[in-house]
């Protein structure tokens, strides 16, 4: 990391000291996403990447170094604020983290930026997962040829393409509204 007169300037007025007292990895960069300054939660999580860098796009992917440009660039042309989602090489499993982007100050010839990481690796292994067992769950489901109807919370029917051919319904055909139209129009599907 690396502190130039501007960035020592900048730091002067306190913002040095509000940013070591946010609880979440945070940091100022310059426009290009060199780490001018980072707070102790960030300095705890770069070393684990085993990387030496000085800039942020250095301790990601490809992609994601490729994101963050991308956003570093359109928050200096738009001065809106720009959110994505990273993977932090670590040593042993990734991390994952959603970085926001705000500019702090802007000149012709230079910019601060904040951004803050929110660490989501545990949700997205949960959701990683979650995918893994809904796709079993499909495949087991589709397999065995079983009809499957659900009620969701707001109280709309979920009816399986097979539940509607066990009936005699085609796909596009809607659902009778009594059990007794359901019975009926099953018992003519069905041969005797």
């Amino acid at each position: 990391m690396r502190k130039n007169a501007a960035a020592q300037a900048y730091f002067s007025d306190g913002s040095s000291q509000a940013l070591s007292h946010l609880a979440w990895p945070s940091a100022w960069l310059d426009s290009e996403g060199t780490i001018l300054q980072c707070n102790p939660a960030l300095q705890a999580i770069l070393p684990k990447t085993g990387i030496t860098a000085a800039s942020l796009p250095d301790y990601l992917n490809t992609d994601d170094a490729a994101g963050v440009r991308l956003a570093l660039a359109r928050l200096r042309v738009t001065g809106e604020p720009e959110q994505l989602e990273l993977e932090l090489r670590t040593e042993g499993a990734p991390r994952h983290f959603t970085a926001s982007f705000a500019l702090a100050q802007m000149t012709a010839d230079s910019g601060t930026i904040l951004v803050q990481l929110a660490d989501i690796t545990q949700i997205k292994t949960e959701m990683d997962d979650l995918a893994i067992r809904e796709s079993r769950w499909n495949h087991a489901l589709v397999s065995s040829a079983s009809g499957v109807w659900d009620q969701h919370m707001n109280g709309e029917y979920y009816y399986s393409e097979i539940w509607r051919r066990i009936r005699g319904l085609r796909p596009d055909d809607p659902i009778p509204p009594t059990t007794t139209t359901t019975k009926d129009s099953t018992r003519k599907s069905m041969p005797i």
